[in-house]
């Protein structure tokens, strides 16, 4: 048997990896968290203070597969329209 037969079609991945996030929700954020957290730890990690230096202000951004929603949260506290999306409920409550 090949490997390529133990894989799942490209139609079952969306339910296994929903599936998976209903479970675990990433990152498990339990408390709410206020604007100037937001803003520290994206300021703190790399890729989002990266992405708030070279993605313009007045843009239109999609973020698909947004998890908790964060990262499209903090984008757009800067005069940019960003819009999440999510497989999981369960990250975006």
């Amino acid at each position: 048997m090949s490997a390529m037969a133990t894989m799942p079609s490209a139609t079952d991945v969306g339910p296994i990896v929903r599936a998976f996030y209903e479970q675990v929700s990433f990152p498990g954020y339990e408390e709410f968290e206020t604007v100037m957290d937001l803003v520290r730890k994206a300021q703190e990690g790399a890729y989002a203070r990266r992405l708030d230096e070279d993605v313009p202000l007045g843009v239109s951004i999609l973020d698909a597969g947004c998890g908790t929603g964060q990262l499209a949260t903090f984008l757009s506290l800067t005069h940019r329209h960003a819009v999440g999306v999510d497989f999981s409920l369960n990250s975006l409550r």
